[in-house]
């Protein structure tokens, strides 16, 4: 959910279209490079504030759907939950650094504050 709240975003701020949004499916052929387009050209509009949030990897992350990435298995996961669980999935012990990095600019561009990781105690 963070990813499509982030991904929305973009079109709401940036105005871009789904055709300029749209790389095709991950098993396509030129599918790496149609992201690595799409990744310079949202880059390219991003304000100084949300380039400091969105890296090459975040937005890599947002938009990449491949099998083992994280937006990928994230598919597979269930769309529904609580945004004190969006926070937490944040920062997975399972994530690289530089993927955790990445979600937490991702989380702050989405929703324009710093994960909450205190939330509800289970």
């Amino acid at each position: 959910m963070v990813l499509d709240d982030a991904r929305e975003e973009l079109v709401n701020i940036y105005h871009f279209t789904a055709e300029e949004l749209s790389i095709g499916s991950p098993g396509h052929p030129l599918h790496q490079q149609r992201l690595g387009a799409l990744i310079d050209l949202v880059r390219s509009k991003l304000s100084v504030q949300h380039s400091s949030l969105l890296s090459r990897e975040a937005i890599n992350i947002i938009f990449n759907s491949a099998a083992g990435t994280i937006r990928g298995d994230g598919n597979n996961a269930a769309h529904e939950a609580p945004i004190a669980d969006r926070a937490v999935a944040v920062m997975d012990a399972a994530l690289k650094e530089t993927q955790r990095v990445a979600l937490r600019g991702i989380y702050q561009f989405a929703y324009g504050k710093e994960p909450d990781f205190e939330g509800p105690a289970l």
